[in-house]
């Protein structure tokens, strides 16, 4: 099963809106998500800290704001 990761913080609400958001799109249920919280890693931090959430699936990402739409195209644009 694929990985997709919700890259956040903590106490970010648009990272909350992001996750529920994830939550609602049916086909992150065929997917393993995971949470990452970018504060205890530098590297994501330098790269995205000014960015989240931010969706990673492999080496692509889909920045904030998305739909449930967009997170459903996203995934199957880089899955196909």
């Amino acid at each position: 099963m694929p990985e997709i990761r919700l890259l956040q913080t903590e106490h970010c609400s648009l990272c909350d809106q992001a996750f529920e958001v994830l939550l609602g799109t049916p086909v992150v249920a065929s997917l393993t998500l995971v949470t990452v919280d970018i504060a205890y890693d530098d590297a994501l931090l330098a790269q995205y800290g000014e960015h989240i959430p931010v969706l990673l699936l492999g080496e692509h990402a889909l920045q904030w704001p998305f739909t449930a739409t967009d997170v459903t195209a996203f995934v199957q644009n880089v899955l196909e």
